[in-house]
């Protein structure tokens, strides 16, 4: 799979979350790439993330590009069993 690569305003939002933790760009600016990489700046070991359906197969490409692991967790609990 493709490497994810930021713009300089992406990567700069990136190391901005703890002063600007609010992300209000415009539809397409990247803010999933940008959240990923945010947390792999924050040195933290695990993410939950709350989307909507459709926006998981987003989370979860963008975090493979950026070699992270990803696992969804779609619909309700006995159906993830």
């Amino acid at each position: 799979m493709q490497q994810l690569k930021l713009t300089k305003d992406q990567i700069k939002a990136s190391n901005q979350y703890i002063e600007k933790p609010l992300n209000f760009s415009q539809v397409g600016a990247g803010k999933t790439a940008m959240a990923l990489q945010a947390f792999k700046n924050s040195g933290c070991n695990k993410l939950l993330v709350v989307c909507l359906a459709t926006k998981v197969d987003d989370w979860h490409d963008d975090g493979m590009k950026q070699n992270l692991i990803i696992t969804p967790a779609l619909g309700s609990p006995p159906k993830r069993a």
